[in-house]
């Protein structure tokens, strides 16, 4: 059994299909909007992550967007919601 769990783990893995990666939902205090990047990534090593970034004028807005994007690429990668900016 498994054997078969991996299998199954490997097809999945390298269907090349994109799925969601860790992805977050972001204010952005120069622009005054709450941004939602959602990162999907195929599942292959070095192929690299596409990004759907939109901006909204709410947090609601936002996390709808972001979340819509979840439920269209279904994968592992979990959303984060934050109000507070990373970079400084």
């Amino acid at each position: 059994m498994k054997l078969i769990d991996r299998l199954l783990f490997k097809v999945q893995r390298d269907s090349g299909e994109l799925k969601l990666a860790p992805s977050f939902v972001r204010f952005d205090a120069d622009s005054q909007l709450w941004t939602a990047v959602c990162n999907l990534w195929n599942g292959r090593k070095g192929a690299g992550i596409e990004s759907i970034t939109t901006q909204h004028k709410s947090q609601e807005e936002a996390v709808t967007a972001a979340e819509a994007v979840a439920a269209q690429y279904p994968g592992r990668g979990p959303i984060i919601y934050g109000t507070e900016d990373l970079t400084d």
